[in-house]
């Protein structure tokens, strides 16, 4: 499930990417690419909520924070895309994410880099092109540093 609640479970094709590390829960990268029935609507709703909903609230397993988004400099990807920061508080801990939603031909996606330290914008970048590499059909190298 991408920020802001949005997920895409009902599109023809779906690839979800999880990352897991060693020394905890973050950092945490999440893909998601979609095409199909829905796929279209569903970005265009993420990106509205995105560029429109500054600040709003969030739960999970019982946590409730607050989530405050605005748009970030990023390099332009594919056909069409925009990139948020989001800042989420909860229980005294806070995180932050790099959330970019991209389009390539008849592919959306959406790549979200979080962690509680400060994020490096290049990383997250190597991870979108990633998935950009991937919908194009393009040999891919994972990102590795942190």
């Amino acid at each position: 499930m991408l920020p802001g609640g949005f997920d895409v479970p009902a599109l023809a094709l779906q690839t979800k990417v999880a990352v897991s590390y060693q020394d905890g829960n973050t950092p945490e990268v999440n893909e998601v690419l979609a095409t199909g029935p829905g796929a279209a609507a569903a970005f265009r709703a993420l990106s509205h909520a995105l560029a429109h909903c500054t600040i709003y609230t969030v739960s999970s397993g019982g946590t409730t924070g607050t989530m405050s988004v605005g748009a970030m400099s990023f390099p332009a990807l594919g056909y069409q895309s925009s990139a948020y920061a989001l800042k989420l508080s909860a229980d005294g801990v806070n995180a932050g994410a790099d959330l970019v939603v991209f389009k390539v031909g008849k592919v959306y996606g959406a790549v979200d880099y979080v962690d509680i330290r400060t994020r490096d914008p290049d990383q997250a970048q190597a991870f979108v092109t990633e998935a950009m590499d991937k919908v194009e059909g393009k040999p891919t190298v994972t990102p590795t540093t942190f």
